[in-house]
């Protein structure tokens, strides 16, 4: 088998920096959404920004570094479309140069309920050399029409076929939680947090993952009075 060790401090930098971002840029894992689905026929779209952290710390453990705190914002775009009133399916798209798609389908509750759960598949690939993909368990608290909080654990898989490491496989185990207000305009925070469940090749170098979002969404569509679509 390769040695490992002599990939990653044979690889340069440039090559170290990649596989870094591309292990721990966590804005596929954030929610940004409670556990009710977009209505039936409804579209959704949404412009987040995320700030993770992470990055130089797995960068710093290999190239035995005192620096950690560096980290890059990155701009997520999303879009949803109401398939029935329980299923959504919608994309994502980060300017980290990912791209994703996911499903969810509310299995308790609906539109006006206080409590909601949902569950549901994402995945992700960057250029078809890194993949993920996520199972979430959304739970949502709704005390006002407009007001959402969630908190949503997840498993999480990846897969990298570059930089040496041809089908290897990891995992963590996350979770989101975070606000949304409002109606036809909605505006979120969100926190996420994502861990390793075991090393890769015995190397501990993928550090815990913190990403932190402010978002805000557009719902398209479902409304008889036009005048309305821009309602908070």
């Amino acid at each position: 088998m390769r040695d490992q060790t002599k990939l990653f401090s044979q690889g340069g930098p440039f090559a170290l920096l990649i596989f870094s971002i591309l292990l721990t840029s966590c804005g596929s894992y954030s929610s940004m959404q409670t556990a009710r689905t977009v209505e039936k026929g409804t579209g959704e779209i949404g412009l987040n920004l995320y700030y993770p952290y992470g990055v130089i710390n797995a960068i710093a453990q290999v190239a035995d570094k005192e620096k950690k705190n560096f980290t890059v914002p990155y701009i997520q775009y999303t879009g949803k479309y109401g398939i029935t009133e329980k299923l959504d399916a919608g994309i994502n798209l980060s300017t980290f140069g990912q791209i994703g798609l996911e499903t969810k389908y509310q299995f308790l509750g609906d539109q006006e309920s206080m409590f909601a759960m949902a569950t549901g598949i994402g995945f992700n690939t960057f250029f078809f050399y890194y993949y993920d993909f996520q199972i979430p368990v959304h739970a949502s608290i709704h005390p006002t029409d407009k007001l959402g909080i969630y908190f949503s654990p997840k498993y999480i898989g990846q897969f990298v076929s570059a930089f040496g490491l041809s089908n290897t496989y990891f995992d963590y185990a996350g979770f989101s939680g975070g606000v949304i207000y409002g109606d036809r305009v909605q505006f979120g925070i969100d926190i996420t947090a994502a861990y390793p469940l075991r090393k890769v090749y015995s190397f501990d170098i993928f550090p815990n993952l913190y990403n932190f979002g402010v978002g805000v969404k557009w719902k398209v569509g479902g409304l008889k009075n036009k005048k309305d679509r821009f309602r908070f």
